[in-house]
């Protein structure tokens, strides 16, 4: 009996072991599950707050991205604006710079036409002494009997005023003198005549010996009549011939205001030239009585050229420094510098060689 007993014993102790051992079996699983299930809530939390980290960081690279493009912009409007700053200065500089120009070529012309005015002036009072020298030589003519010679030399000078009664200049005072010259010869009472022109002799004698100096004056104005007569001569189709400078100019300008650019253009686009100050200077007759008119002066040249400045401005082909060039005034043959892009008053008068 005591066998079975102890065998019983041991199958309890072994049962009891085995409970026990399922019991820690099963409890250890249990934890095993526990703590796998905690640490897949662990990972599921670690990879949450990641995938919040990285959309956070995402955000704050589009805010970034933002930023710097909204700086790029106001930096690229802030360039637009300096540079749209700095034409406008450059515009405005450049503005100032053409009414400073525009101030000294105004002033320059105002000059010239001072000068021209000057200049008129004194035409006028030489002219108005001239008148009176003339008087003078024909009340002493007429006084004193002439002979054989004298009335040739007269009848030479009464054809030299119906020529200039023909070409406009000095037409008053030949026809004055030539109907004195006529009413003493009607009349033939040459007493009566010195006296009535007595007190022009002597206003002739106390200027000195005017009958000298009226024959030196008429023998200039006859030489300066028969040049531009015989110098310049028509050649058709609007081309006037200087025999003498073997030149050919346009009988007419341009006609109207034009820069030192466009004249010379205009002369090149007609197949002649811009003339050179010597060329312009050469149609210049510093004596000459038989004038053509150039607005309110006189250009001393050919009658046959057809001049619209009003001053007598025309462009020569020479430059004056990098701005400027010179221009001739046909009144008085003087030369002046004008800025190229000037055109007030000025002309171009075109020229080739024969």
């Amino acid at each position: 009996t005591r066998a079975p007993s102890i065998l019983s014993l041991l199958s309890l102790t072994a049962a009891i072991f085995l409970t026990c051992t399922n019991i820690s079996f099963a409890q250890t699983g249990s934890s095993v599950m526990r703590d796998a299930a905690k640490r897949k809530q662990q990972l599921e939390q670690v990879r949450s707050a990641e995938m919040k980290l990285a959309a956070d960081a995402e955000a704050d690279a589009a805010r970034k991205k933002s930023a710097a493009d909204a700086l790029a912009a106001e930096e690229a409007t802030q360039a637009q604006n300096r540079a749209a700053l700095a034409n406008a200065q450059a515009e405005k500089e450049a503005q100032l710079a053409r009414a400073a120009e525009a101030a000294k070529a105004e002033a320059l012309l105002l000059a010239a036409k001072q000068k021209a005015a000057e200049a008129a002036a004194a035409v006028a009072a030489n002219a108005q002494a001239e008148r009176k020298i003339a008087a003078a030589i024909a009340a002493k003519t007429a006084a004193t009997p002439r002979p054989v010679s004298e009335g040739t030399e007269s009848r030479r000078l009464g054809d030299t005023a119906n020529e200039s009664r023909r070409l406009g200049d000095t037409a008053t005072e030949s026809r004055r003198l030539g109907d004195t010259a006529n009413e003493s010869r009607r009349s033939g009472d040459t007493a009566n005549e010195s006296r009535r022109l007595g007190d022009t002799a002597n206003e002739s004698r106390r200027l000195g010996d005017t009958a000298n100096e009226s024959r030196r004056t008429g023998d200039t104005a006859t030489e300066s009549a028969s040049t531009l007569l015989t110098r310049f001569q028509p050649a058709g189709d609007g081309i006037v011939r200087d025999v003498q400078a073997k030149l050919e100019w346009m009988q007419a300008d341009n006609g109207k205001d034009i820069s030192w650019a466009d004249a010379a253009n205009f002369c090149a686009s007609r197949n002649w030239n811009l003339p050179s100050q010597n060329q312009l200077l050469s149609v210049f007759v510093p004596n000459a009585k038989l004038t053509t008119p150039c607005g309110p002066v006189l250009c001393k040249t050919s009658p046959l050229f057809k001049l619209t400045s009003p001053y007598g401005f025309y462009w020569s082909s020479e430059a004056s420094g990098a701005h400027e060039a010179r221009y001739i005034a046909l009144d008085f043959g003087t030369g002046y510098s004008s800025p190229r892009g000037n055109a007030m008053d000025l002309r171009a008068l075109c020229v080739r060689k024969l």
